[in-house]
């Protein structure tokens, strides 16, 4: 009974096959659309999870005259520094109360300025927030009591782009202490003669061309290695070469622009070769490419135009600058997020690369 109910199955399939493929692509479709949307479901709650418990699972926030339903919050007076002396002194089971007061407010640093935002607190604000201090220290119930003016930055909201023409100029950049990430599009570690590094070679084995590096091509084409330059220069401000390991510190960084647009357009650089017209364009977009993925840096204004300006010899100049951002982005993104959206390629005799993935 089985058996002839399978063979008269598959004789209607093969006698409408039309019919029975577009059933099937129904369902394979229907089947998948589901398989989609829940897991995207599942990616868009587990994000805004991560993002509240980030705050503090147990975070509670009161504002003065705020009331959840329809019409506007009514006009209290703001809190008082006493109030808040009174939740720690009447509930007891309380860890720990940050008063806060904030506002938008322009940053200035000698000729240079920048619209942020500003929060007053107390010295509890970091633990109630579930901030850590990565570099000085926070400030203490006495800096508060004595009214001290002390400044917490958070680095990971902001960040600008400088562009420098020569190593001396790239090392009045450094900052003389703390931590501090150096990216540097140039081979920091040539221990061969001839030929091609082991970590260029591995580079290459994941599909991103790359050129050959060694000792006898930097004397004949460079009269040496820039890096070992700069890294010479650097180390004397206590930095070190760094290895996949490090989070922290005072890091030099071997990058690789080219990776780096890989990773943001999914296809090999090409504005360096071909027609004029061509590498314009393509700067162009690799421009609007890289504000659209980190809106949140503050790259150099100017260059689309002198993009537009420039002639065969000028795009080297171009060149240049569109590859120091992609180090910054490279160092950036590292910096942020601690090695999830970057990786480093080699060992300790050939050195490592950044690549951005």
């Amino acid at each position: 009974m089985l058996w002839n109910a399978l063979l008269l199955a598959l004789r209607e399939l093969r006698r409408n096959v039309m019919r029975s493929f577009l059933t099937m692509l129904g369902i394979i479709i229907g089947v998948a659309a589901v398989i989609i949307l829940v897991t995207l479901g599942g990616g868009a709650t587990r994000q805004v999870t991560d993002q509240i418990a980030g705050l503090g699972s147990n975070l509670l926030m009161i504002a003065p005259g705020k009331h959840m339903g329809p019409g506007s919050s009514s006009g209290a007076a703001p809190f008082k520094i006493e109030d808040a002396d009174a939740l720690v002194r009447e509930m007891t089971s309380l860890v720990a109360v940050a008063p806060t007061v904030g506002g938008a407010t322009t940053a200035i640093f000698g000729n240079q300025n920048w619209n942020t935002q500003i929060t007053g607190s107390s010295e509890q604000y970091l633990q109630v927030s579930n901030r850590k201090i990565r570099n000085g220290r926070a400030f203490t119930a006495s800096d508060v009591r004595a009214g001290t003016a002390v400044c917490v930055i958070d680095p990971g909201l902001d960040a600008t782009v400088s562009l420098a023409t020569d190593d001396e100029e790239i090392i009045s950049f450094i900052r003389p202490t703390g931590e501090c990430m150096v990216g540097i599009d140039a081979s920091l570690k040539v221990p061969n003669q001839a030929g091609m590094r082991e970590t260029e070679k591995l580079v290459r084995r994941m599909g991103i061309n790359i050129l050959p590096t060694s000792r006898t091509y930097l004397d004949r084409k460079f009269g040496g290695s820039r890096g070992k330059h700069l890294v010479s220069s650097f180390m004397k401000m206590d930095f070190r070469l760094a290895a996949p390991e490090d989070n922290a510190g005072r890091l030099i960084y071997e990058v690789f622009p080219f990776a780096t647009i890989r990773c943001l357009t999914g296809r090999p650089p090409a504005y360096k070769h071909g027609r004029l017209a061509e590498r314009k364009a393509e700067c162009l977009v690799l421009l609007e490419t890289i504000q659209a993925h980190h809106p949140e840096i503050g790259f150099p204004e100017g260059l689309e135009d002198e993009i537009g300006q420039a002639g065969s010899a000028g795009m080297k100049s171009v060149a240049d600058k569109i590859d120091s951002m992609l180090c910054a982005i490279s160092v950036y993104r590292h910096a942020i997020n601690r090695g999830q959206s970057t990786q480093m390629i080699g060992d300790e005799e050939n050195g490592f690369i950044l690549l951005c993935r």
